[in-house]
């Protein structure tokens, strides 16, 4: 069984989509930071990372997500 974890990210109005991959979750959480903080205004929003594991089902699982605003403090909140 392989996994791979796939990120995704957007705010309230831009939704950014997949924006990357990784075989890690560790890596996943950097690539989905790097992603809100570079590509949204303000460094605003939130990313959440998908394991994909396949198999006989390919279901997909929400695994992590983190959420940067001013309603966190501009402090990464996982959630």
């Amino acid at each position: 069984m392989t996994k791979n974890y796939i990120v995704t990210a957007g705010n309230t109005s831009t939704d950014l989509g997949v924006v990357g991959s990784s075989s890690t979750l560790l890596g996943a959480k950097r690539i989905g930071r790097r992603a809100v903080r570079e590509s949204l205004p303000n460094g605003e929003g939130s990313y959440r990372v998908q394991e994909w594991v396949i198999d006989e089902t390919g279901v997909t699982v929400t695994v992590s997500g983190a959420e940067r605003s001013i309603r966190t403090g501009f402090q990464w909140a996982e959630s």
